[in-house]
C-alpha cells in the first residue's frame, strides 16, 4: 500500500514541489511567461530575464506588452479580447514568429506559442518564447552563400557563351539580347518567373556547337555549298553533345535549345525534323527571338533589315517556321524588345562585362572600353518580366 500522509505531511511537501518546479522552469532554455486575462505578467523564468534584459521584479505585475514593440501591442490586445469573448483561437495554441523588444529598446525575432492554463477560479495564459536571432543570422549567411554560388554559376554560363561569340565573331550583346528577349517572351507564354530566368541564362548557349565548326565555313562571307551547309547544321548536334547529361537545370534547358532551335513548326527544320509541339517550347521561343535579333542587326553577309521588313518576315514565318502562338505573343511585346535592343547595341562596347538586373533597371550594362552604359529604366518595360526581378538561378 502507498504511504499515508496527513495534512501536515502535504504542507511540508508543497514547498519542495514548488522549489522543484521553479528549478525546472529556470533550467529551460526557452523563455516562459505567465499572464492573467488582463495581460499582466504573473511569473517568468530566468530565460525571460536573459532574453529581454529585465529582472523578474521589473516584469511581474506589468503588462506583457512591455516585451513587444509598438506595432504588436494593439494587435495583442485585440486578439486577447477576441479570445476571451468568443473563444476564437487567433493566437492561442498557434505558434508564430513575432518581434520582441528588449529593455534597451532593441528588437529581435521571437517564436511564441501561447496556451491557456485552465484554473478553477481564473484564466491564465502561458507563453513559450524562443529567440530566433541565431537562426536568422544563419539563414542570412546561407542565403548570401547561395547567392554567391548562383552569381558564380551565372558568370560561368555567360563566359561559356562568350567563347562562342569570340569564335563566331558576333558581339557579347547578341547573346545578352537573346537571353533578355527569351525571358520576356517566356513570361508572356505563361512560364513562371523562375523558369523564365533559367531560360534567360540558357538561351545564350544556343549556338555553342559552332565552336566545333571549321572557321572556313563559319566565317565564309558568301553562300555555303550544300556540303558546307550540312557541316554547319552539325552545330546543333555538337552543342547538344557538349551540354548532354548535365545535372544543372540551366544546362539541361540549354541542351534542348542547342539541339532544337533550328527545328521548324512545319517539320522541315533540322537536325531531326521535329514539328509543332514536338519541339521543346524553349527552343521555339529562342527561334522567334533569334530570328528577330538576327534580322535587325548587321551581319557579315548582309546589312540589318528595316523594322517593317523584319515584322513582315516574322508574320510570313508564322505557322511554317515559327510557332504561331509565340508569334502572336511576341508582336505585342515588340516595343519592349526594341527597348532592350536599343539598350544593348552591338556598337556599345568592345569589351564584355557582367549583365545584371538591378533595382530600377533591367539589363544594365557597363561598357569599360567606350564608357557607354546602356540602361533600360524599369518603367519603360510594362511587361510582367520586370516584376520578376532577377530571380534565383538553379544552375
Amino acid at each position: 500500500m502507498p504511504p499515508r500522509h496527513n495534512a501536515l505531511d502535504y504542507g511540508e511537501l508543497m514547498p519542495q514541489s514548488n522549489a522543484l518546479l521553479r528549478a525546472i522552469l529556470n533550467a529551460e532554455v526557452d523563455g516562459i511567461v505567465t499572464i492573467d486575462e488582463r495581460g499582466l505578467i504573473e511569473s517568468c523564468n530566468q530565460s525571460v530575464e536573459k532574453l529581454f534584459g529585465y529582472s523578474a521584479a521589473e516584469l511581474i505585475g506589468h503588462n506583457v506588452k512591455l516585451l513587444m514593440p509598438p506595432p504588436y501591442r494593439e494587435e495583442h490586445d485585440s486578439h486577447l479580447q477576441n479570445y476571451l469573448e468568443t473563444g476564437h483561437k487567433k493566437i492561442i495554441d498557434i505558434g508564430r514568429e513575432v518581434l520582441g523588444r528588449r529593455k534597451d529598446g532593441s528588437v529581435f525575432p521571437v517564436f511564441v506559442r501561447v496556451s491557456e492554463v485552465h484554473m478553477a477560479d481564473r484564466r491564465l495564459f502561458t507563453g513559450i518564447l524562443r529567440d530566433l536571432s541565431e537562426l536568422k543570422d544563419m539563414e542570412k549567411l546561407l542565403w548570401e552563400q547561395s547567392r554567391a554560388i548562383h552569381e558564380a554559376n551565372e558568370d560561368m554560363l555567360y563566359r561559356l557563351a562568350l567563347a562562342v561569340v569570340c569564335h563566331d565573331r558576333q558581339t557579347g550583346w547578341h547573346i545578352q539580347r537573346t537571353g533578355a528577349y527569351s525571358e520576356l517572351l517566356a513570361i508572356s507564354a505563361g512560364w513562371s518567373c523562375e523558369q523564365a530566368h533559367l531560360l534567360r541564362l540558357a538561351a545564350p548557349l544556343h549556338d555553342i556547337g559552332k565552336i566545333g565548326i571549321p572557321d572556313a565555313i563559319l566565317h565564309k562571307p558568301g553562300a555555303l555549298t550544300p556540303e558546307e551547309t550540312l557541316v554547319m547544321q552539325e552545330h546543333t548536334v555538337l552543342g547538344a553533345k557538349m551540354l548532354d547529361r548535365s545535372m544543372s537545370p540551366v544546362l539541361s534547358l540549354a541542351r534542348d535549345i542547342a539541339l532544337c532551335h533550328h527545328e521548324r513548326w512545319d517539320g522541315r527544320g533540322y537536325p531531326r525534323g521535329l514539328a509543332g509541339t514536338g519541339i521543346p517550347e524553349s527552343a521555339r521561343i529562342v527561334a522567334v527571338v533569334d530570328m528577330f535579333d538576327a534580322l535587325i542587326h548587321d551581319r557579315v553577309y548582309r546589312p540589318a533589315w528595316p523594322e517593317s521588313k523584319v515584322i513582315q518576315m516574322i508574320l510570313e514565318s508564322r505557322g511554317t517556321h515559327l510557332d504561331p502562338r509565340l508569334v502572336d505573343l511576341f508582336l505585342p511585346l515588340l516595343s519592349e524588345m526594341q527597348t532592350l535592343a536599343l539598350a544593348m547595341p552591338d556598337s556599345a562596347s568592345t569589351e564584355f562585362d557582367d549583365a545584371v538586373i538591378a533595382d530600377g533597371y533591367v539589363w544594365e550594362r557597363r561598357a569599360s572600353a567606350s564608357g557607354h552604359a546602356g540602361t533600360v529604366p524599369a518603367e519603360s518595360l510594362t511587361h510582367a518580366a520586370v516584376s520578376c526581378g532577377s530571380g534565383e538561378s538553379l544552375a
